[in-house]
């Protein structure tokens, strides 16, 4: 019994260290210096980042990649649950798709 409180008393101590890196990333609260610098590195990333601006051969590709992944998974015999994420994120590239060629229209607040 005590090799399950000390394995719960570390992963908790682990579950800790993560939500402050997480805090300190996330507001100046902890470190405005750490802040200042992941925000520096976070646009520096972002602005050569391929997929900023998704365009129709990003998703495409995407698209391809994701079903793929569902097709192996599919062969390989995995369970269906496993197939979730790929699906998911394919559903959202669709709707994304047709978004861009303006197959869905969001109403304005000024209408």
């Amino acid at each position: 019994m005590a090799l399950v409180y000390t394995l719960l008393r570390v992963l908790l101590g682990l579950a800790f260290a993560f939500a402050l890196a997480g805090a300190v990333k996330l507001t100046d609260l902890v470190s405005e210096d750490i802040y200042a610098q992941m925000r520096a590195r976070f646009v520096q990333f972002a602005s050569v980042f391929p997929l900023r601006n998704p365009t129709g051969d990003h998703n495409l590709v995407l698209s391809v990649v994701m079903m793929v992944a569902i097709f192996t998974l599919l062969k390989l015999h995995e369970p269906l649950f496993m197939c979730c994420p790929p699906a998911v994120f394919l559903g959202l590239l669709l709707l994304l798709a047709i978004r861009e060629r303006g197959g869905y229209r969001t109403k304005s607040k000024t209408q």
